[in-house]
Order: C-alpha cells, then structure tokens, then sequence
C-alpha cells in the first residue's frame, strides 16, 4: 500500500482542501478519498483526492459560466424562437424566453 498523502490546507486552483470526509469504492476493491473543499467564491464542495491531484477539478463550479454568455435570441429550434435572454448574476445562469 502506498504511503497516504496528507493534502489539508493546499490549494488546487480555486480550492482549498480542507479535510478528507470519507471514501469512494471502486468495484475493483480500490478506495479514494474524498476531500472537503473551500471555493475562493465561498462555497464548499466534496472532491476526489485524485482529481485534485490531476488537476481534473480546480474549482466548485463558480466559474463554469465566466465570460460572455452564449446569445441564441432570434435563434429557432422546431416550432421556438428565443425572444431575449435573461441572466441571473448570483447563479451564473442564463435563461431563455420563448415564443
């Protein structure tokens, strides 16, 4: 068995690991740990140990939506044609109105 890695208060992108909460069980036996997390943005999550180790997760998901949202008003699919969109700044989210 490997030596354990201790990754408390590092950080990884955006995330801070905070403290290992459990493990996830693979059908081949092998266990990963799972790791608590706090976002630069505030938020907390639960992470793989190695997807922070890779570099697969860097954030809680705050920044999913960052930048420019994608503009589909005018635009139809089947019988619909985006009118306007609608942004929601706190979830980072944007909605679209139809007709």
């Amino acid at each position: 068995m490997s030596k354990r890695i201790d990754i408390t208060n590092r950080q990884f992108g955006k995330l801070t690991a905070i403290r290992q909460i459990g493990y996830k069980y693979h059908s081949t036996g092998k266990r990963t740990e799972i790791w608590e997390c706090q976002c630069l943005c505030g938020n907390k999550s639960e992470v793989l140990k190695m997807n922070l180790l890779s570099g697969d997760t860097k954030t809680c998901g705050c920044g999913k939506y960052q930048g420019k949202p994608l503009d589909i008003t005018g635009e139809t699919y089947g019988q619909l044609t985006a009118i306007r969109n609608h942004i929601t700044l706190v979830a980072h989210q944007v909605t679209f109105m139809f007709f």
